[in-house]
């Protein structure tokens, strides 16, 4: 009689549950009578339920492991922030004795909160070098990154469409250069962001530039983070031309992105590696000061992986924020060359087969490979 698998996934925050899905889906595929449960951490900063399973009609439980849970297997998507049903559930595959399967989303993410991992999967090289660094007991495979390789991969190949419809539906004209701002989720930071952002505005105002700031759903879902964020915007519109609603008229973020001339974000943004990988310049938020935290997480001598490829810049400081976007605006020709160059690095990040190969590393432990 064959065996009727049954397969626990747990999920976090959204680019976790993004890049699980899709692999327990072409796990389906493959192995088409796997049962699976999905469960989401019962904290309110989770919100995978929300943004990636309730939109896709996933039913789910938001809850700690209990004494009558059974499954062959766990694959858990990694989350920086809402990390501790990931933390709570490896530990319950532990004394199950069965694998757990961890699958990173960001460089690093799966470092700030280990959970106990029988494997855990890597975007590249460069991923699964910081994972080892700080995992030493835990086989690491190279996967990709699937939802790169489902969406942002045909959206490149369609870049210039793609800004010429997004330009349009935000009223910015071919000679205005479009900089997309993605601050900090946390109030303090994003404000501190924002400031900085709008000193460089007061000092570009003779140039056609046109700022499309862009805030966290995680801010936003916090009243104070709400206010917050419209008071930024609206003190920026006073020194420069503001698209403050670019949310409601283009939702697709990764279009937005591919829309601009140069994005301004925080070190761990993954719509960066968007914009690197379609040549637009890109400038890293690097106030307030994280580089220990980085360091802790694998990060070699604290610097962005985008930065050690070259793909991109860092500011410190407000001062050297406005000096980075004036030397983009003063030669933006050479800025996309050294990015193109230097995100040749993360081709793997948009090469087909993720999910697939993420399917299969689930598949062979489940099979006692």
């Amino acid at each position: 009689m064959k065996k009727q698998y049954m397969v626990y996934a747990v999920a976090g925050d959204i680019g976790g549950a993004k890049e699980t899905k899709l692999a327990i889906d072409a796990l389906q595929r493959m192995m088409p009578d796997v049962q699976v449960k999905w469960f989401v951490d019962p904290s309110p900063r989770a919100q995978a339920g929300e943004k990636v399973l309730n939109p896709v009609g996933i039913s789910y439980e938001r809850r700690m492991p209990s004494a009558d849970d059974r499954a062959d297997l766990l694959v858990y998507g990694a989350s920086a922030t809402a990390f501790e049903a990931q933390v709570e559930w490896a530990k319950w595959a532990g004394s199950q004795n069965i694998p757990a399967i961890g699958v990173n989303d960001f460089y690093s993410t799966i470092n700030r909160h280990p959970a106990p991992s029988t494997v855990i999967t890597a975007l590249d090289e460069q991923d699964a070098a910081i994972t080892r660094s700080v995992r030493t007991d835990v086989e690491v495979v190279v996967v990709g990154k699937p939802s790169f390789a489902q969406s942002v991969r045909p959206l490149i190949a369609r870049k210039n469409e793609i800004r010429a419809e997004v330009r349009s539906k935000l009223d910015i004209m071919d000679n205005e250069f479009m900089i997309l701002v993605s601050p900090g989720s946390e109030v303090e930071i994003f404000s501190a962001h924002l400031e900085a952002v709008r000193q460089t505005a007061e000092k570009l105002q003779s140039r056609k530039v046109v700022f499309v700031p862009r805030a966290h759903p995680k801010l936003l879902a916090l009243a104070e983070g709400k206010q917050c964020a419209e008071q930024k915007v609206a003190e920026l519109s006073a020194n420069a031309k503001v698209i403050a609603d670019s949310a409601d008229v283009v939702k697709d973020l990764a279009q937005v992105v591919l829309a601009s001339d140069l994005m301004l974000c925080t070190w761990g943004s993954t719509d960066q590696f968007t914009a690197a990988l379609a040549g637009i310049p890109v400038v890293l938020f690097l106030f307030p000061d994280e580089s220990a935290k980085r360091k802790t997480t694998g990060y070699i001598d604290g610097v962005p992986p985008l930065i050690r490829a070259h793909a991109g810049w860092g500011a410190a400081t407000p001062k050297q924020l406005t000096e980075q976007v004036d030397d983009v605006l003063f030669d933006p020709v050479s800025a996309r060359k050294s990015v193109e160059t230097g995100a040749v690095a993360f081709q793997p990040l948009i090469r087909p087969g993720a999910a697939e190969r993420i399917a299969q590393v689930i598949a062979d432990r489940l099979l006692g490979f």
